[in-house]
């Protein structure tokens, strides 16, 4: 999970937490610059030791679990840089383990081999940004990438991996494929018996 100032990681469903992020901290020096939303992490689905982090402008990866980190695209800022934070990127995890990466200014790159390199796609139409509501990608279950922003009417939504985009406004009613029942929204599940949940009474329980 990521707070405003790092990446932690618990190995007993939330009793405890360490943070991961001392590689990233050690790399930007303008310490008040790594700023993060929960938006700003993926995890590779089929490979959970794939990790991507996108903060200060630039994009890092894992490939150990979050032990260390490298810096895959962008430079870091400038020491005594005291800017407003960027607000990074926003990351999105394919099935096959392709990385989408969407910055500030909406700009989306794709990557196809774990973020070792990175390719400018085609902009989303409409896709406003700002710090309050920012833009993010998604994937449906057949692979259909969206991005969605709520300051924008409907979602951007590309068919083809990002080449080509149309834009849908009309009103949806998103049907998740679980039982309709009052019961507590899974988070996370790390393995059966270890689950952090959300209940529609605002209480956390495990």
């Amino acid at each position: 999970m990521t707070d405003l100032s790092g990446l932690f990681r618990s190995r007993d469903a939330g009793v405890t937490w360490r943070k991961m992020s001392a590689d990233v901290e050690r790399g930007v020096p303008a310490r008040k610059q790594i700023i993060s939303h929960k938006r700003q992490f993926a995890i590779d689905p089929q490979e959970p030791r794939l990790l991507y982090w996108g903060v200060c402008g630039m994009i890092w990866a894992s490939h150990d679990g979050g032990v260390t980190w490298q810096a895959v695209f962008g430079v870091p800022p400038k020491v005594g840089d005291d800017k407003t934070p960027q607000l990074g990127h926003a990351l999105a995890c394919a099935a096959d383990g392709t990385v989408y990466a969407l910055d500030h200014e909406s700009t989306l790159r794709v990557s196809r081999d774990h973020g070792a390199t990175w390719t400018e796609l085609t902009k989303p139409p409409r896709a406003k940004n700002s710090a309050d509501t920012p833009a993010f990608p998604f994937l449906l279950a057949d692979g259909t990438l969206c991005v969605a922003c709520r300051p924008s009417r409907g979602l951007a939504i590309s068919k083809d991996g990002g080449n080509t985009w149309e834009m849908n406004c009309r009103r949806a009613s998103f049907s998740p494929h679980v039982p309709r029942r009052r019961a507590a929204d899974c988070l996370r599940l790390i393995r059966p018996a270890n689950c952090i949940a959300a209940s529609t009474a605002a209480q956390v329980s495990r």
